[in-house]
Formats: structure tokens, C-alpha cells, sequence
């Protein structure tokens, strides 16, 4: 089968849809290699053969956009192209048949562009929304700016993430019926879960007999790393095809998948039109493709190969193999340095100009990507003469190399050793997306575990934090998070009146943590995301934090506590008035009380003046540890809200005694 290849069979009067996914609008925005405007210029070929093939609409898989909120010049050149290619006079032949008040319920504009008579729409183009381009739960995003602006159909968005119900896109055409279920990205885990317990339904129509149902989603579907992938039999065996997004390496043929009713459908992966890694998985041949359905539910697939998309090679090279065969002269760092200069040179290059197809808007400048494994410290060398030699010739002269070193056991370990080994639980073999999901499973497998677990910050948010790092680069995702559940447990303790002991507290903040998140994790990470959707609220704990004064007299080694007291009345632990402990005062290298935002003093009520100097020493509060025994870099680094703690009567102190 050639290059535009077509397969099943080949229906007279049919549908026709351009099915593509991961364009990844303003991807080289923000990396460091010189690929200009490729992710642009795909984009264009796109809507380009949709037009050329006279095509009834554009169906994406997802991660139309590489950020959740791309810079004005990205969406700008966004609507240019959209408007070019989807805006005419050509009459759509579509009838629609589905209520637009249930596909639509999250869009400003509740219909199907092309019958709002506003717009002279020419070309429709339908999408979910991916990971990058998420714009999480009830957030507005940049799909929904424009869906309301008439240049796109954006459905698969939910916000009530305990039932999913999924209403389809219905359309009829010269008596072509064909039902498209749209399921934006959600995180593996939650939606695994929710088809287990059967709380993802797709709604059928009446006469759904005569549908060609076809699901759109953008999800893992290569394993990852443990439970953060979807399986392949997921889905019920009505659906005839299903476009699956987020994977980027093209697969597009379709893949029968037989289901264990021994029912079947088929499932196609077109893959990503511009590289954002440089993987294996990149480096395919990248296509679209021409799907056509007729009345009798007979589909066939043309690929299309995309001639705009920038030369990739990529290959593996091992250094003991190659002195091993001889082909380094000599077993010095020099002579590596040497053959993999020649390499590049008259193998890596010669490979990628076979990538280019005289198109005029193709970029001709190649990545170049050398993965090579090491096993000892002079098989690397410095790379910067390969970047200085290629800087005009490749697109990534920085990062042509990648040095790997062999992994050698001595001895086998068993499984509780290696999940405990975050060399192991953390290794990065593959690329940038595969180590994000390997962190995030390994970040719940092991803090989750009753050796590690954390008893105070959510697992849940910090996942979700991480996610939004490195998804949508907000690098103070991690800050705010902590900061913010932090401050809850704060506010929670303040609630307890009673006096109680080290490990009474202890007790009393476990148990409140561990319902918290193993009870009620959606809800946790549904706070987590409407925290940190809310640019507002973390603006303000942002400005109430205060830093807490380090102390530089490295002679000081004492643990620093949290102290929670109770004022009382009577003989009891506490004693009257507001205690003190000892070395408040005095001792060398202490902070003073006022600044001190490490350890916390709670009162019933702030007396309008100060108690009377008494001559006996009061009876020192009793300290509670939350943190085990934390440094104080860590203490400070969780406790810096003195603003808030003084709205509620805390007054800090050190906990210092004397020597």
C-alpha cells in the first residue's frame, strides 16, 4: 500500500471527514530549537487538503493548541487560518439532528456554526479539547473563545465529572446517517474508573441502528506507566471507529481491535503534524487522513502524507558495540567524539534531506536527535563542538546528543527495594510526555505508601500541580498548592479548642487528612483545580505570605516545633495568661518573637493590656510536632501565612530552650 493507501471498502455516495489530531498550535513558541512556524505550517496543509478534497467537515482528535493559554499571536494566526480556509460561500450539506442545548451546554453560543446565518461558514471543523489544550472543568479556554466566535464546534467538555453522560453530534446526508461521540481529555485513572463503575453512558438515538458511530478521545493509550493508560476494549462494541488522540507517533492504518463479546471496531491514531520531542515515536511519517462512510456503514481510509513537516532523524548508537566492531579508532573519548561527528555527517544527515518532498513551505533545516548509551565515563564527551560544527545545518544544534548510560545489576531486587528506589520508580527512557506520566504514577505509588505517606499536603493536588507545570507551564503551581493546603490545615487546627498532646494532634491531623484524600479524592482535586483556576485567590495567599528570617548562626541545630496552646483558667496543663517559653528572651542566634513565623501560639482573646510582671515563671507550652522533625529551612518553607495566623489571634514565639 503506498503512500495514500486507502482500506475496507469504497462507498459511491458517502460522507467525507479530514481526520487529524495534535496540531499543536504555538509549539515552537517556547522551545529553543529553530523550527520557526512549523507547527503553523502544518496546520495550513491541513485545512489545505480538506479543501482540495471537498470534504464535509474537519474532525480533530484534540490539542488544537500546545498551551491551555496560547500567547494573542498564536491564536491570532489561529483564527487567520480558520477564517481563510473555513469561511465561503459553499453550501454545507449537513443536517443536523441533535438538540444543540445538549452538545453545546458549556459554549457561550449554543449551536452548530454552520446554520448560524451570521457566519458564511464553507468548511466545518469539530473538536474536543486534549491535555494541553484543557481548560479545565468549568474554566473558560481558548476552544470556547472560539466556538463562540463562530470558527470552530467544540463539544466532549464535562463538569460533572462523578456521571458522564455523552450526547452525540448527529448529521445526515443523502441518507448517510453518522453519530460522533466526543470525550475530552480526563486523567486516565478517574476515567478508567468511571467506565468501570458505569458512569460514562453514551446516549444512542431511536433508530441508532442506523448510525456509523464514531468516538472522538485523547487519551494514553500506550501503557505508560501502570494504570495511566486506557485500554484498547474500553468502549462498547456499537461504535464502528474510534480517533484516537494524544498519541503522537502516527499509526493511522486502522487496527481491528476484537472486543470479548467477539464483537469488533477499529481504531485509527493518526498521530501529531508537528514534532514537540524528539522520540521514536516522532519520527514516523506523518499523515492525515480521508474518511469517507456510506449508507450501508461501510468506511474506508485514504492516508494523506503532510509534505510541509520538517526532516526528523533520529538513531541509537551504543559505545561499547561500536568499539567492540571496530569502528572507533582507538578507545579514547577523542575517537567517540570522532565517529559520531562522521556519523552525523554522512549517515544522520544524507537520511533526513531524503525527508523532503520539494514542497515549497516545508522547512529543509532537520532535527537531528543521537541517543547514545554509555557505560563508562569517558564514553561521553563535550558536545559543544558538534553544536558550534551544525549551528547553521540542523534545526537543534544544542540538543543533537543525548548520552545514556547502560544499566548494569549486580544483584536482582525485590519488588518492595525497587519501589522504594526513586532511581528505579523515576527512570526516563522515554520521551518527555512518557517521564510526566512515569512521575506523576510513581509521586501516588510511593508517598501513597504507609512508609512515605504524607500526612498533611494532598497527593491529589500535587499531581494536579505537576500536571499543570508541565502542560501548561505555570511554575507556580507547585508553591501555590502547597501553600494554599498548608493554610487549610492551619485554619482546621484552629477549630480544636481542646488542649491536647503530641500525639493527640498528631491523631486529630491524620485522621482529618486521610478522609480528606482517600475518601474523598475527586473532590480533592476538583478543590485543587478550581484553587488553582482562581488567579485572584492565589494572587492574594501570594501577597499575605511572609518570609520567615533565616537563621545564619550555624552553631544553632535545634529543631524548630509548632507549638498549640489553649488559654485555660484554673490549675491544669495550661497555665494562666499567655505562656512563654523559656528562651524567648535570651540565648545566641534566636529570632525574635515578632518575626518568628515557624511556631504558633493560640489564645482565647487578646487582653487590651499587658498581665502585671509575675515573679514565678510561667509553666512552658506544650510543643506539637505536625512535621516529625522538620529543619527549619522546611518549617519556613511551609509556614509563611504570619497574616492570616494573626487574624486569628496567633501570636509566634520561639521555642527554643535555653543551653
Amino acid at each position: 500500500m503506498g503512500d495514500e493507501g486507502e482500506t475496507s471498502t469504497r462507498p459511491k455516495i458517502c460522507m467525507k471527514i479530514l481526520i487529524a489530531t495534535d496540531c499543536h498550535l504555538g509549539y515552537e513558541i517556547k522551545t529553543k530549537r529553530a523550527q520557526d512556524n512549523d507547527s503553523f505550517i502544518t496546520f495550513e496543509e491541513i485545512l489545505e487538503l480538506a479543501v482540495k478534497h471537498d470534504v464535509d467537515f474537519v474532525l480533530l482528535g484534540g490539542d488544537l493548541f500546545h498551551d491551555a493559554k496560547p500567547s494573542q499571536k498564536v491564536i491570532l494566526e489561529c483564527v487567520r487560518l480558520l477564517k481563510k480556509y473555513c469561511l465561503g460561500n459553499r453550501e454545507v450539506r449537513l443536517n443536523f439532528g441533535t438538540d444543540p442545548e445538549l452538545v453545546f451546554a458549556h459554549c457561550e453560543k449554543k449551536m452548530i456554526n454552520y446554520e448560524d446565518h451570521d457566519m458564511n461558514i464553507s468548511m466545518p471543523v469539530m473538536t474536543i479539547h486534549g491535555n494541553h489544550d484543557n481548560p479545565s472543568f468549568e474554566s473558560t479556554g481558548t476552544l470556547d473563545i472560539l466556538q463562540a466566535s463562530g470558527l470552530i464546534n467544540y463539544f466532549g467538555k464535562w463538569n460533572n465529572l462523578k456521571q458522564i453522560n455523552i450526547t452525540p453530534l448527529l448529521f445526515e446526508k443523502d441518507g448517510v446517517n453518522i453519530a460522533i461521540y466526543g470525550l475530552g481529555y480526563l486523567g486516565e485513572q478517574r476515567l478508567t474508573r468511571l467506565i468501570k463503575a458505569g458512569q460514562v453512558n453514551f446516549q444512542r438515538p431511536q433508530n441508532g441502528q442506523s448510525y456509523f458511530n464514531i468516538l472522538v478521545i485523547h487519551q494514553n493509550r500506550a501503557r505508560h506507566s501502570e494504570n495511566n493508560y486506557v485500554c484498547d476494549d474500553s468502549f462498547p462494541s456499537w461504535f464502528h471507529f474510534i480517533l484516537w488522540g494524544h498519541e503522537h507517533q502516527c499509526l493511522i492504518q486502522p487496527e481491528k481491535i476484537t472486543l470479548p463479546d467477539d464483537e469488533s471496531y477499529y481504531i485509527c491514531q493518526p498521530g501529531s503534524s508537528v514534532a514537540t520531542s524528539l522520540c521514536e515515536g516522532e519520527a514516523v511519517q506523518k499523515h492525515v487522513g480521508l474518511l469517507k462512510i456510506n449508507s450501508e456503514q461501510q468506511f474506508s481510509l485514504k492516508k494523506l502524507r503532510l509534505k510541509t513537516v520538517r526532516p526528523f532523524y533520529m538513531a541509537t548508537l551504543t559505545v561499547s558495540e561500536l568499539i567492540q566492531k571496530g569502528y572507533c579508532e582507538g578507545v579514547t573519548e577523542e575517537a567517540v567524539l570522532k565517529y559520531v561527528d562522521d556519523y552525523i555527517e554522512n549517515t544522520a544527515i544524507p537520511e533526513a534531506e531524503k525527508q523532503l518532498t520539494g514542497h515549497p513551505q516545508q522547512p529543509t533545516l532537520p532535527l537531528i536527535r543521537l541517543k547514545i548509551n554509555t557505560s563508562e565515563t569517558w564514553h561521553t564527551f563535550d558536545t559543544m563542538m558538534i553544536t558550534n560544527k551544525y549551528r547553521e545545518r540542523v534545526a537543534n544544534p544544542n540538543d543533537i546528543i543525548l548520552f545514556r548510560k547502560e544499566k548494569k545489576y549486580t544483584s536482582v531486587k525485590n519488588e518492595s527495594e525497587r519501589q522504594n528506589d526513586l532511581g528505579d520508580l523515576l527512570d526516563d527512557e522515554g520521551d518527555d510526555q512518557d517521564h510526566r506520566m512515569n512521575v506523576q504514577g510513581t509521586i501516588k505509588r510511593l508517598f501513597g505508601a504507609q512508609k512515605y505517606a504524607m500526612n498533611i499536603l494532598s497527593l491529589a493536588g500535587l499531581n494536579e500541580a505537576l500536571g499543570r507545570c508541565v502542560d501548561t507551564n505555570d511554575d507556580n503551581a507547585f508553591n501555590d498548592i502547597v501553600q494554599h493546603q498548608v493554610s487549610k490545615q492551619v485554619e482546621h487546627l484552629m477549630t480544636i479548642d481542646d488542649v491536647f498532646t503530641n500525639d493527640d494532634t498528631k491523631k486529630v491531623v491524620l485522621k482529618h487528612q486521610r478522609q480528606k484524600t482517600e475518601n474523598n479524592e475527586e473532590e480533592e482535586l476538583r478543590e485543587a483545580n478550581n484553587y488553582l483556576n482562581n488567579k485572584d485567590q492565589r494572587e492574594i495567599l501570594r501577597k499575605i505570605v511572609v518570609e520567615a528570617p533565616v537563621n545564619q548562626d550555624d552553631d544553632d541545630d535545634d529543631d524548630v516545633e509548632m507549638i498549640v496552646t489553649t488559654k485555660t483558667r484554673g490549675r491544669g496543663r495550661g497555665a494562666r495568661g499567655t505562656s512563654k517559653p523559656r528562651g524567648t528572651s535570651r540565648g545566641r542566634g534566636r529570632a525574635s518573637a515578632a518575626k518568628n513565623a515557624l511556631n504558633i501560639t493560640t489564645t482565647a482573646s487578646t487582653p487590651s493590656k499587658s498581665p502585671p510582671p509575675s515573679t514565678t515563671r510561667a509553666k512552658p507550652a506544650t510543643k506539637v510536632s505536625l512535621f516529625g522533625n522538620t529543619t527549619t529551612s522546611q518549617s519556613q518553607s511551609l509556614f509563611k501565612t504570619a497574616s492570616q495566623a494573626k487574624n486569628r489571634n496567633i501570636t509566634y514565639v520561639d521555642s527554643s530552650d535555653d543551653d
